[in-house]
C-alpha cells in the first residue's frame, strides 16, 4: 500500500515537472520536442519505458507508417539530441530550483528522474513505473541520505554541468562561442580535457570548426570559401550535435551568396545558409556564434537592420571572439556605419594582438576611404598587406580608388593593372552593388576605379 501511495505521489511530481518544462521559455516554439518529451514520460509512467524506441517515437509521435520509419530514424535521433540539450539548458537556468529533474540519458529513449526534494513516503528507486524492477538510478536511497538540504545547490550545479557536457551544450561553463582552441589558456585547456573525456568526437568537431574559421578570408576567393565550407561539413559529420559546424557553414554560404556573380548559385547559397542558421539556432540558440551566423545571413539577404542587431548581440555575448568581431566590422562597413567600424576596430587593436590573417585592418582601411581619409586608407591597407592580412581584388580596388582620390594617377593606374592582370573578369561593380546597403557608397568606389582606368570587361581604358 505504501509503495502504491509513493508511486502516485511520484507520478504527480513528475507530471508537474513535465508541465513546468513544457511551459518554460527554453521550450517555447518547439512543439515537436515537447510532444516527444510528453510521450516518453507518459509511456515511462505507464510501465513501458524499456519499450521506447526510435521506431515507436516515429510511429506514435511523428505518425509515420512502419515502412517509412527507416528513412526517418536519423532525424528522430537528432531531435532526441536537441531535446537533451533543451533540458540541460532549462535545468541550468529556469529550472534550477525544480524539485524533479527530467533527463534522457545517452543511448536510451527512456527518461530518468532525479528527486531533489523527496515526498514523505520513502522510496528506494526513482524509476517507479518500471515493472521489471530495474531502477534508473541505482542505490538512490543511499545517495539521498548523503545529500542534505544544504548541498542541494551544489547538486544542481553538478547535475547541470554533467547534463550540459553529455548533451554537448557545455552550458554550465558557458562555452557558447568558439575562441581559438589551439591558442587557449589554462581554463580552456582544462575544459578541452573535460570535453575529450566526455566525447572525443565533440572536441574534434570543435577543432575542425576552429580551423574552418581561418579559411574564410579573403572571402572574394570562391575556392577558399569552398575549402572552408568543406571543413565545416566534416565538423558536422564528426559531431552532428555541435552547433559550430552549422554556424560556420551559414556564414560561408552567406558570403558565397554575396560574392557569386551567378544569380542561381547565389539563391541556392542563401537557402542553404538559412537552413544552417536555423540548425545552429536549434542546437545553441544563446551562443554568440549563432547570433553572428544569423547576422551574416540577414546581411546577405539585405536586412541590414536585423544584421546589425544580431551582430551587436553576438559582440555583447562574447566581446573577445575576434571571428565574430570580424563579421561585425564587415557588416557595419557595408551598412554604411563607417564610424562604428573605426571605433570598434581601433578599440580592439589596442586591446589584443590580432592574428595576421584577420580582416580588421581591411575593414578599417575601407571605412577610412568612405569617411574621406584616403591617406589613412592607403596606410592601413599597406600595413595590413605587409603583416600578412587577407588580400584580394577588394583590397587592391580600395588602394586604386584611394590613390585616385588623392590624385596619385600613376599609383592608381598601377593598382588597376594589377586587378586586370590577376582577376581579369572579376565584376567588382556587381560585387559592390550587392555588398553595400547604400548605392551611393558603392558608386563612390566604382566611380574612382573607373576614373583610374578600370573597366568591367577586364581591359583598361
Amino acid at each position: 500500500m505504501a509503495k502504491q501511495q509513493t508511486d502516485i505521489q511520484n507520478a504527480a511530481l513528475i507530471r508537474d515537472a513535465l508541465q513546468s518544462v513544457a511551459e518554460s521559455k527554453s521550450f517555447h516554439n518547439v512543439e515537436r520536442l515537447k510532444q516527444i518529451l510528453r510521450y516518453v514520460v507518459e509511456r515511462h509512467l505507464a510501465g513501458e519505458g524499456p519499450n521506447i524506441r526510435a521506431k515507436s517515437i516515429a510511429m506514435d509521435v511523428y505518425s509515420y507508417l512502419p515502412d517509412e520509419v527507416p528513412d526517418h530514424e536519423n532525424a528522430i535521433r537528432v531531435d532526441i539530441g536537441r531535446l537533451r540539450r533543451r533540458l540541460a539548458a532549462y535545468y541550468s537556468d529556469e529550472g534550477k530550483n525544480d524539485q524533479v529533474v527530467i533527463s534522457l540519458p545517452k543511448g536510451s529513449y527512456a527518461p530518468e528522474f532525479l528527486f531533489l526534494q523527496l515526498p514523505a513516503v520513502e522510496t528506494s528507486a526513482i524509476n517507479l513505473a518500471d515493472k521489471r524492477g530495474s531502477p534508473s538510478l541505482q542505490n538512490f536511497a543511499a545517495t539521498k541520505r548523503r545529500f542534505t538540504s544544504s548541498a542541494r545547490t551544489s547538486l544542481l550545479l553538478v547535475c547541470g554541468f554533467l547534463l550540459a557536457v553529455t548533451a554537448g551544450a557545455i552550458i554550465a561553463v558557458k562555452v557558447s562561442s568558439l575562441h581559438e582552441i589551439q591558442d587557449a589558456g589554462p581554463t580552456e585547456s582544462a575544459l578541452r580535457a573535460a570535453i575529450f573525456e566526455a566525447s572525443p568526437a565533440r572536441l574534434e568537431a570543435m577543432n575542425l570548426a576552429s580551423a574552418g574559421r581561418k579559411l574564410i578570408f579573403p572571402a572574394a576567393d570562391p575556392k577558399r570559401l569552398q575549402a572552408a565550407l568543406y571543413v565545416f561539413e566534416v565538423s558536422r559529420e564528426t559531431d552532428k550535435t555541435f552547433f559550430g559546424g552549422y554556424a560556420g557553414a551559414a556564414q560561408v554560404l552567406a558570403l558565397s551568396a554575396l560574392v557569386s556573380p551567378i544569380e542561381q548559385r547565389s539563391r541556392e547559397a542563401l537557402i542553404a545558409s538559412k537552413s544552417m542558421v536555423e540548425a545552429s539556432e536549434d542546437l545553441a540558440p544563446d551562443a554568440a556564434w549563432t547570433h553572428s551566423a544569423r547576422a551574416s545571413y540577414e546581411w546577405a539577404v539585405g536586412n541590414f537592420d536585423n544584421a546589425l542587431t544580431k551582430s551587436s548581440t553576438a559582440r555583447l555575448l562574447d566581446p573577445q571572439d575576434a571571428h565574430l568581431l570580424e563579421f561585425d566590422a564587415l557588416i557595419s562597413l557595408f551598412a554604411g556605419r563607417f564610424d562604428r567600424v573605426v571605433e570598434s576596430v581601433e578599440a580592439h587593436l589596442e586591446q589584443v594582438e590580432l592574428p595576421k590573417n584577420s580582416v580588421f585592418n581591411n575593414a578599417l582601411g575601407s571605412a577610412y576611404f568612405h569617411s574621406g581619409n584616403s591617406e589613412k586608407c592607403i596606410s592601413v591597407f599597406e600595413d595590413a598587406i605587409a603583416a600578412g592580412a587577407p588580400m584580394g581584388p577588394i583590397t587592391v580596388a580600395y588602394l586604386a580608388a584611394a590613390h585616385q582620390q588623392l590624385g596619385n594617377q600613376e599609383q592608381a593606374s598601377k593598382r588597376v593593372r594589377q586587378i586586370i592582370e590577376t582577376w581579369p573578369k572579376y565584376r567588382l561593380d556587381l560585387l559592390f552593388e550587392k555588398l553595400f546597403q547604400n548605392p551611393a557608397d558603392s558608386d563612390f568606389l566604382i566611380d574612382n576605379l573607373r576614373d583610374a582606368g578600370w573597366r568591367p570587361n577586364g581591359k583598361p581604358s
